[in-house]
């Protein structure tokens, strides 16, 4: 039903599938139990006015665009047993300042976190791959700490990060992308390390 404000899924629901509550805009809260273990490809996309989402602890995969422009999003919490965040998941989540990634996340997709109002992030180093794109065009964002254990999929791209004044990219990185920093108007110090052979096209 589209007048759905709150939804609790209990420890029966295996499964979330693709779009099951796609642009549901009077929906504003969320509640996974722990018996889910995938939540779909844009299960939640352009739920505008959602705000508060609960992971439960049996979530191993978050599909791409599973909570992609979530604007009013604010409160987030992900379960222990995440693996896999899937490209564009929390992209143009605008409210959405912190997020604390558990240590069972191994992938973060391309563009996962992409204009989403992070302020600061640290990847923890049980993460084994992250796209060098997740964190584009994230406007508050003023830290960004990758250990050198995570392993860089694609370019390094931080484009449009207007906040960000200086960042590490993590040794064991072989490209960065054309473009890579462009419009990071406070970037004042960039550290390059010698594992890097390409810069550009």
């Amino acid at each position: 039903p589209y007048s759905l404000e709150t939804l609790y899924l209990g420890d029966g629901v295996k499964e979330i599938s693709d779009s099951a509550f796609y642009h549901r805009e009077n929906l504003k809260n969320v509640y996974i139990g722990n018996g889910t273990t995938k939540i779909g490809e844009e299960a939640f996309y352009s739920c505008y006015n959602l705000t508060t989402v609960v992971i439960g602890n049996g979530v191993t995969t978050i599909e791409p665009w599973a909570f992609a422009d979530c604007y009013e999003l604010t409160n987030l919490t992900i379960g222990n047993s995440v693996k896999s965040m899937g490209s564009y998941c929390f992209k143009a989540c605008k409210k959405l300042t912190d997020i604390v990634i558990p240590e069972s996340v191994k992938y973060i997709g391309i563009f996962a976190f992409c204009n989403t109002g992070l302020t600061s992030f640290n990847v923890p180093d049980t993460v084994e791959t992250i796209n060098g794109g997740a964190f584009v065009r994230c406007p508050n964002l003023t830290s960004l700490t990758i250990p050198d254990s995570v392993k860089i999929e694609g370019d390094v791209m931080l484009y449009d990060c207007t906040s960000l004044t200086e960042f590490v990219i993590p040794t064991g990185t072989t490209a960065i992308a054309e473009y890579a920093f462009g419009s990071c108007s406070n970037l004042k110090s960039i550290t390059i390390p010698d594992t890097v052979t390409t810069i550009g096209p």
